[in-house]
């Protein structure tokens, strides 16, 4: 698998990032609009499920990074025919990833322009380690 992990050095305009991204690729689209919240709503109910008590630790760990990272999107980026990556977005930063099969630098070298101009630091990794 192939990543693109992206780091912002002051606070993301994430929904910014979004548009220019779908902007360039047609059928860009959000499919989580607050991950925490809904990993959070997750969590919870499967703790009321098998009776753990709430608050527990993985709720307040989940807390405090929710509290720390704020909104965070899921969204998919359709590249072209049988390559659709799949990434998340806070003011942090967030990753992009493909969820079956490898992707190349060339594949993505108009969405790494996109990262790049809001001003993101990148780094690639693939399963033999990280590329720079």
């Amino acid at each position: 698998m192939f990543t693109i992990d992206c780091r912002a050095i002051s606070p993301l305009s994430f929904d910014a990032v979004i548009a220019a991204i779908a902007a360039r690729y047609a059928g860009t689209h959000v499919v989580e609009w607050d991950w925490y919240a809904e990993r959070r709503a997750r969590e919870v109910a499967v703790c009321e499920r098998i009776g753990m008590p709430i608050p527990n630790p993985p709720l307040e760990s989940l807390d405090r990074v929710w509290a720390e990272k704020g909104v965070q999107r899921g969204f998919g980026v359709p590249i072209r025919e049988g390559l659709n990556l799949y990434a998340r977005l806070d003011k942090t930063g967030g990753y992009f990833f493909c969820r079956s099969g490898e992707f190349s630098e060339h594949d993505v070298a108009p969405l790494i322009d996109i990262l790049k101009q809001f001003g993101l630091s990148l780094q690639y990794c693939s399963n033999s380690g990280a590329r720079g």
